[in-house]
């Protein structure tokens, strides 16, 4: 047998695929002369199994390396980072991940139990923790006592070198198993099937970009073509996969043993047992891309759970997960990682490190936000890849069935994919997100300045001004009473003025319609600053004007879409048109004083504009009517008094407001301000409601919502709706604590429906306390908080909202920096969600946001009319017109919307003919289509004498028609109720049946005695007529 298995050796040096098929004989016939191995029969209740999570402790011994986040380490200078890449840390996260699923698969697990004995542990872990390692002969003598079923110890590769030396770099990445023994020839039986039963499994993780296949054709980094990676062992099993299980002896001495002292014959010291097993190499942590990805404890785990499936095939438990996984790796589609601690770097010394990835060779996005979808569109997870350059995210344990995945980055393009499901299967996507540009950010347009003119009466003229140039647009008129609407598509529109013919006689007669003009937005993909103005800056001394800004929004306003600016120390209100430019110069300065927050902020609600003030001799909140004048009225009724308030007799109905919004329509509109006056005079940070409805003033107390418990900043904001009130503060950064948050929002009765110390993972306070939501309810903004005493930029932090009933909850979406912004007082969103920001240090803001495509409509006042015409046409097979479009006959109108008339049905083939009404004529269909035709509710409907009949109408083939006999018939028509009635069909005489006093006959000539409805010969006397009975 000695000699045996020198000559197989011999053969492996010369010919290895010969070798490889004398060994599969060998084992065969050795398999088929033993029974049922032990190791084969164990269940997952007596199965035994030893885990070693290779090194353990944090010493040049234990593989150091330096990634992007954590700096540079080598062997001979290791950091004191324990949390850089170590061997021990990922070693101890893969075994975690094996042992979890071994437990899931029912494989008891309790340290606690003995290492031997009739009540012995089923599975120890040669350590549990990281700090220190064990020594390699300690590891095999547990093995040995333990006698265990499997050995496996868990490490990854390496190439020499850990720094930024190219000597530390690989560009290939190898899954490698090394059992004792020879190659094929295990020296412990059953160790290289398990091997391969893991290798199975660990195969298959695409995101490890192993290099094992054969010849493919690809472009090395000198520009040259060549096949095949010849650096990569091409061993194949019997059905031609490639593999890499080797024997630790003939990895490092060929096909000769060492002369080893103190055990068995090998060369790795923890395989110094004989217990079947293997110490499997993951991955190359010298190839930097999947050292990154192992900084993310989930890869680590997952790829401990791929051996726990091979061992459950190899032990034949047919265990099989019910849920499957989804493991993505999302990059930057045009960046290249070119920095040193991660690029795929030629190694000078390897001539085979000459292909560079391209998947691997693009960067890793940090931060992405990654949302599960199911196919009802139902938020299922969340994932946000981690800081450590390895753009990997993981949704476990996902039910079967299709999804949908979001990936989410500021200033990158939304990516979304559609992935299925499979149980006990991982899904392994690449996502590639694509950087916005300028190009990517869409502004908003809406129209605005809509007008009406009457032309004659069938022609209107519709005007309006657009704040930029739109493909198309289409003006919308809607049916009053019916709700049916017409839609005319304009062509291309242009920024500023713009007109519309409408011709009415489209339109239903004698009708009212409603008009808008209607945007479709396209998608913005990203944000962009639209325009600025910093003459809305103002500095007294050392001290910054507050600042504040508001966008009138209500469509029945003659000044709908303007935009005020505020600015304090007396310097007033800036007007800026829809489309940002100036209206005039800055307005209402002598109604203010001269101090930083007088103005203090602005709200605008139907058509006017409330300011308000901080300075105790001009204290109060003041509305100012631009279709009035330029001058201002206190809200609040009554006098000023020492200190701020504003009495109205005795009762104190206002004082200095330190923010202020208003919401609602007409008798619902509801002001709410935090008060530095009420109920203390200078002392007050009340939140209060003034339900003023249609008044702009008022005369009693207002309703107190809460005390200074809720504001404890004084420099805050306020935004409401219709479903309460958002209110802001300035919290510095790490303060917003449900104590004392950024911002909360309050129902009308001042009940506390949100706290933003929820969101304090991505809003860490605010500063000037700016904030607004669309008009939609489902974007909201808020600048985010800096440290204090900090000139730190700030951002805008843009949230999406949902609602629950009046509850909002908030998803972060992405951030917007405002370099040179250090405080922001208020900020609004126009018609078409473009966002608007008050900073103190860069004035007005404007900035195209993302959005979604959308409809953006903006109605008009006024209102079309129609008359009833004053004529209308029968046509179709009448009066020998047959269905002509440029000749009808005329029915008149006898009195409003009754119109009468004849027709003959004179063309009919089959005894009948077909008609509708028309409103208008022309040489062709297109032209009678201009107005409405009107017809029958059923097609071919048939007429009766007598009856009434409903009517439709339609401007096209699709009407309808009625059917009659051939003769003559007189209609009436009511446009006023869309009826018909048949008044006489010509020849049919109507009688009754109680009239019968003569004989009938049917048309066969048989006598009927009581005939019902049909046609008949009545014979009365010597005459003889045709007669309809009904």
């Amino acid at each position: 047998m000695v000699l045996f298995f020198v000559l197989l050796a011999e053969i492996a040096k010369q010919d290895f695929t010969l070798f490889m098929k004398l060994k599969h004989l060998l084992f065969a016939a050795l398999t088929a002369t033993l029974s049922l191995s032990a190791s084969a029969a164990e269940t997952t209740s007596s199965v035994r199994i030893y885990i070693n999570p290779g090194h353990g402790s944090f010493t040049g011994k234990d593989r150091p390396m330096s990634t992007i986040k954590h700096g540079n380490q080598t062997s001979t200078n290791v950091s004191s980072d324990t949390s850089s890449f170590f061997e021990s840390n990922t070693n101890m996260q893969k075994a975690y991940g094996l042992l979890d699923k071994l437990k899931e698969y029912g494989v008891p697990y309790d340290p606690s139990k003995p290492i031997t004995g009739k009540n012995q542990v089923n599975i120890r872990m040669s350590h549990a923790t990281t700090g220190t390692s064990p020594a390699l002969s300690t590891v095999a003598q547990e093995a040995k006592t333990m006698n265990a079923d499997m050995f496996i110890s868990i490490h990854s590769n390496a190439n020499t070198g850990t720094g930024d030396n190219p000597s530390g770099h690989t560009n290939f990445n190898q899954l490698l198993f090394l059992h004792r023994g020879w190659d094929g020839i295990p020296y412990v039986d059953g160790s290289d099937e398990m091997a391969m039963a893991c290798w199975n499994h660990a195969i298959k993780n695409e995101h490890m970009h192993f290099n094992w296949l054969d010849n493919p054709t690809v472009v090395y980094n000198d520009g040259k073509v060549y096949s095949g990676r010849k650096y990569y062992p091409t061993y194949k099993d019997e059905d031609g996969n490639p593999y890499w299980i080797k024997g630790d002896v003939t990895f490092q001495y060929g096909y000769t043993d060492p002369n080893n002292s103190g055990g068995y014959t090998r060369y790795y010291g923890v395989l110094n047992h004989e217990i079947p097993g293997f110490l499997v190499e993951g991955y190359d942590h010298t190839y930097r891309p999947a050292m990154h990805r192992a900084m993310n404890d989930d890869v680590c785990r997952h790829e401990g759970e791929l051996y726990a499936r091979g061992i459950n095939d190899y032990f034949g438990w047919g265990k099989k997960d019910s849920y499957g996984k989804i493991y993505g790796v999302v990059r930057d589609q045009s960046v290249t990682m070119n920095h040193k601690y991660f690029s795929i770097i030629q190694n000078p010394t390897l001539d085979a490190n000459k292909y560079i990835d391209p998947i691997d060779n693009k960067q890793p996005l940090n931060n992405v936000r990654v949302t599960l979808y199911d196919s009802d569109g139902k938020e299922i997870d969340t994932y946000t890849t981690d800081n450590e350059w390895n753009g990997v995210y993981m949704f476990k344990k996902v039910a079967p069935g299709t999804y949908t995945i979001k990936h989410s980055l500021d200033g990158y393009k939304d990516v979304t994919k559609t992935v299925t499901v499979v149980a006990n299967e991982t899904n392994y996507i690449d996502i590639d997100m694509r950087a916005t540009t300028s190009a990517d950010a869409v502004q908003g347009h809406f129209a605005y300045d809509l007008k009406l003119s009457k032309i004659d009466d069938l022609t209107y003229s519709a005007s309006f001004r657009s704040t930029g140039d739109m493909e198309n647009a289409k003006v919308i008129l809607t049916d009053k009473a019916t709700n049916d609407q017409v839609v005319i598509e304009t062509g291309e529109v242009k920024q500023g003025d713009n007109t519309v013919t409408i011709n009415a006689s489209k339109l239903r007669a004698n009708a009212d319609y409603s008009w808008a003009v209607a945007f479709d937005n396209p998608t913005s993909l990203g944000y962009r600053l639209l325009y600025s103005d910093n003459s809305v800056t103002y500095t007294s001394g050392s001290t910054l004007a507050r600042v504040g800004v508001a966008i009138d929004k209500d469509q029945s306003s003659p000044n709908f879409g303007t935009i005020y600016a505020s600015t304090g120390y007396a310097q007033g209100v800036q007007r800026y048109n829809p489309d940002f430019t100036k209206n005039g110069g800055k307005i209402l300065g002598s109604s203010f004083s001269s101090y930083y927050a007088s103005p203090l902020g602005l709200t605008a609600n139907g058509g006017k504009l409330y300011i308000g003030d901080l300075k105790d001799a001009h204290a109060g909140v003041w509305m100012y009517n631009p279709s009035v004048g330029a001058s201002v009225s206190n809200v609040f009724a009554g006098t000023i008094s020492t200190g701020g308030q504003v009495k109205n007799g005795s009762t104190v109905t206002g004082g200095n407001v330190y923010a202020l919004s208003m919401a609602g329509e007409g008798a619902d509109r509801k002001l709410y301000v935090v008060s530095e006056d009420i109920p203390t005079a200078n002392n007050s940070k009340t939140v209060l409601r003034y339900d003023l409805g249609t008044s702009d003033t008022w005369t009693k107390a207002p309703t107190q919502l809460s005390t200074k418990s809720v504001v404890l900043n004084t420099n805050c904001s306020m935004y409401a709706t219709t479903k309460g009130c958002f209110i802001s503060q300035t919290r510095y950064s790490g303060n917003n604590t449900s104590g004392a948050p950024a911002f909360v929002f309050i129902d009308e009765n001042g009940t506390e429906l949100f706290n933003s110390s929820v969101l304090s993972s991505t809003l860490n306070g605010t500063q000037g306390g700016g904030v607004a939501i669309s008009s939609d309810l489902k974007t909201f903004a808020i600048v985010n908080g800096k440290a204090e005493s900090s000139n730190t930029n700030l951002s805008a932090i843009i949230y999406s909202v949902a609602w629950n009933g009046n509850t909002p909850s908030f998803t972060y979406q992405y951030s917007i920096p405002l370099v040179g912004t250090t405080e922001v007082g208020q900020m609004d969103f126009d018609h078409a969600d473009n966002l608007y920001i008050a900073s103190r240090q860069q004035g007005l803001l404007v900035y195209a946001i993302k959005n979604p495509a959308r409809q953006t409509i903006t109605n008009a006042t006024t209102t079309i009319s129609t008359d009833y015409p004053e004529v209308i046409y029968a046509i179709g097979d009448v009066n020998g017109l047959e269905w002509s479009t440029s000749e009808g006959v005329p029915f008149t109108q006898k009195e409003s919307g009754v119109y009468e008339g004849s027709i003959n049905i004179d063309n009919a083939e089959d005894g009948y003919g077909y008609f509708q009404f028309a409103t208008t004529l022309g040489a062709d269909w297109d032209a009678v289509n201009v107005g409405p035709r009107y017809g029958a509710t059923v097609e071919n409907e048939e007429i009766e004498a007598g009856m009434t009949y409903n009517m439709t109408y339609d401007k096209s083939a699709e009407t309808q028609s009625w059917k009659c006999m051939k003769g003559d018939c007189t209609i009436e028509v009511n446009l006023a109720d869309n009826t018909m009635k048949i008044l006489n069909l010509t020849g049919v005489e109507m009688i009754g049946v109680d009239d019968l006093e003569v004989e009938y006959y049917n048309l066969q000539g048989v006598k009927v005695d009581k005939p019902t409805n049909g046609i008949y010969i009545k014979v009365q006397g010597s005459k003889a007529s045709k007669v309809y009975v009904k």
